[in-house]
């Protein structure tokens, strides 16, 4: 009886993630539903202890579709498995490292914050969710990087998402809440004599906007980078799994390519508009992105805390040719 429960128990689990699974693959034809892709991982490892749940139950046969669901999922995280590209150790380059931070509009941490971007010595950040707190504890950040890319002076507390640079940088735009609505900051950076484009976004969320706003994003992101450069590195809160719908569309629209590899950057919890309290997550999300053109290389990318925030940093160290031509 007790290994009927334990079979029947494992079935149920198995169904309800592979549900899950399945529904994330339908994001190309039904926007919201690329929310379940931001899963997709889970569900797969749901999967795997649903396939060892059964065998204990005594439902082998079951538990290997299950074990096969779930190895599928794996193999389906794309850009995870991809490691960094770096740049043949022949190529002459520069280096450009920049920073991408949702420092959180709700931060009661921002000193910390601010202390934690200073760290990186970045030479080019990338922020989202700018917030009265942050502006509060923000001289420190302005007397290293005195140039920026924000959609107000910096003494109006200005919104959205923004760039700030150690060396001049030339803005291209900065808009924040107006429609159609992409908090967005765009500049342009001389680097190995040549200007290289950077951006920061802050995407809404998939399902949980009834105005279905990141649809309208994504459909609408060339024009977003209107004035940019060709070579050109997009960073920001992208709200979108490296695997889903959503970053293969930013990759076409902008003739980018995600950067590779596993790194958690989110630690927040689920919405729920359904069913009552939001759920916690208990693996997190990798939501936060860099996008590089083709020709651009990366000698390391990682992760660092941020204070106060639900996400943590990423740091890349890119790589940029000193031949505008590449290194073919």
């Amino acid at each position: 009886m007790v290994r009927r429960i334990i079979g029947g128990g494992g079935a149920l689990l198995a169904l309800g993630a592979a549900v899950g699974l399945a529904l994330g693959f339908v994001g190309p034809l039904m926007h919201n539903f690329d929310a379940f892709a931001h899963l997709r991982a889970q569900f797969a490892l749901l999967l795997l202890v649903a396939a060892l749940t059964m065998v204990v139950g005594g439902l082998r046969n079951a538990a290997l579709g299950a074990l096969a669901a779930g190895a599928f999922g794996l193999a389906m995280l794309g850009p995870v498995w991809r490691a960094p590209s770096k740049l043949p150790e022949s190529c002459a380059h520069t280096t450009l490292t920049v920073v991408t931070a949702n420092v959180h509009y709700a931060n009661k941490e921002a000193p910390a914050a601010i202390r934690a971007l200073l760290a990186t010595k970045a030479d080019v950040i990338a922020v989202q969710e700018l917030s009265d707190s942050f502006w509060k504890a923000a001289a420190p950040l302005l007397a290293a990087y005195p140039h920026f890319a924000l959609e107000a002076a910096p003494k109006d507390f200005p919104r959205g998402a923004g760039l700030f640079a150690k060396k001049p940088i030339r803005v291209i735009a900065a808009i924040w809440g107006k429609e159609p609505v992409l908090d967005r900051a765009l500049a342009a950076v001389t680097v190995a004599g040549r200007e290289i484009g950077v951006a920061s976004f802050h995407f809404d969320r998939a399902w949980v906007d009834p105005k279905d706003a990141q649809r309208v994003q994504v459909e609408g992101f060339r024009g977003f980078l209107k004035g940019m450069p060709v070579e050109r590195i997009l960073l920001g809160d992208f709200n979108a799994a490296p695997w889903s719908h959503v970053a293969a569309e930013i990759e076409r629209k902008a003739g980018v390519r995600i950067v590779g590899g596993l790194r958690r950057t989110w630690r927040g919890v689920y919405p729920n508009p359904i069913l009552g309290p939001d759920v916690p997550a208990l693996i997190g999300a990798q939501i936060d992105h860099v996008f590089l053109s083709p020709g651009l290389g990366v000698r390391r990318i990682e992760t660092f805390d941020l204070p106060g925030s639900v996400h943590w940093g990423v740091r890349a160290v890119i790589q940029v040719p000193s031949r505008a031509a590449g290194c073919a």
